[in-house]
């Protein structure tokens, strides 16, 4: 119920600010080859990503067209 949904969020909370902390801190910057290995494709960069696939998180304007 109410209280098991509360400990959840809480649970949550707290588990993202440790995640938070732990990326600040930099112990989360490791780059592996695991992406390339587990799909057979190269790597690309976030700046490259954004590119590809930036349309995909853009807000749809009141006419439903995506700028």
């Amino acid at each position: 119920g109410e209280r098991v949904l509360g400990e959840s969020r809480r649970a949550l909370s707290e588990a993202l600010r440790e995640f938070g902390a732990e990326m600040r801190a930099g112990r989360l910057a490791a780059v592996t080859g695991d992406v390339e290995c587990l799909t057979a494709r190269p790597t690309i960069s976030f700046a490259q990503f954004a590119r590809d696939y930036g349309w995909a998180f853009a807000k749809p304007s009141h006419d439903g067209v995506t700028r």
